[in-house]
């Protein structure tokens, strides 16, 4: 049976896909690029009043 190679395989092509998006940008900022983005968002909040 191959079923044991093929799931081996797609778990390190998702592994590699995971490492790809954590090096895309600051992984911990999620869904933002960079830390710029994220204080821009956060100066432009729509949720709270002023």
């Amino acid at each position: 049976m191959t079923l044991g190679k093929h799931y081996r395989e797609k778990i390190a092509e998702r592994k590699q896909q995971f490492d790809e998006f954590k090096n895309s940008g600051d992984y911990d900022l999620w869904p933002f690029i960079d830390k710029d983005q994220y204080e821009q968002q956060l100066k432009n909040n729509p949720f709270f009043l002023r």
